[in-house]
């Protein structure tokens, strides 16, 4: 799902017409040093989180939402001679902006949910710790999470068959066991009767 959602991202990001790629992470080789670029990933350093179902959800049944850990990174470089921090940075903020718009509308297409937990420059410190002591420009990370419904599909993700009991003004189930009671059309009673689909 993450690596979908950032070729979406990555579509986004063009149509407003910036010039810098989106890809998803991690890197198979070192980037160039010299490439601004986005790169989203799973942040495969924290854990995902399980909840119970935001909404209900009969077929498929959904059992619950886990919070998909992702890290999105912004390596940013000026290519003004001579360039200072601050024209990295100068870079980096517009394309950090764009980013987290698109995203956000991206993952709110797709009706899931996005939780940003925290947002920052890398010290020159941290890239080292990194091996980014090679670059040139500013990297900005984001570590959030994007929901993901856990629902009760088969293995290529499809629900479970449909009847439809009562008739014309009858109810539309999901297949498997189900339980019903009432009375009959003329009004005598309807024992209660356990079927499987």
């Amino acid at each position: 799902m993450i690596y979908e959602i950032s070729k979406e991202v990555h579509t986004a990001l063009q149509v407003k017409g910036v010039p810098f790629p989106v890809v998803y992470g991690p890197e198979r080789a070192p980037a160039s040093v010299n490439e601004t670029r986005v790169v989203i990933e799973r942040d495969r350093r924290a854990t995902d989180e399980f909840a119970a179902p935001m909404s209900p959800n009969l077929n498929p049944a959904r059992f619950g939402v886990r919070w998909c850990a992702v890290q999105v990174w912004i390596y940013a470089q000026s290519t003004l001679p001579g360039a200072a921090s601050y024209d990295h940075e100068r870079v980096a903020e517009q394309l950090v902006d764009k980013t987290t718009i698109a995203l956000t509308r991206v993952v709110r297409a797709r009706r899931n949910q996005l939780r940003i937990a925290s947002a920052q420059f890398l010290s020159r410190e941290e890239l080292e710790l990194l091996g980014l002591e090679a670059w040139q420009g500013a990297v900005y990370q984001i570590s959030c999470a994007i929901t993901r419904s856990v629902d009760d599909t088969n293995w290529i993700g499809e629900k479970a068959a449909e009847a439809t009991v009562g008739g014309a003004h009858g109810v539309t189930i999901a297949a498997g066991v189900i339980s019903a009671t009432g009375t009959t059309a003329t009004g005598g009673a309807l024992p209660s009767v356990e079927t499987d689909l």
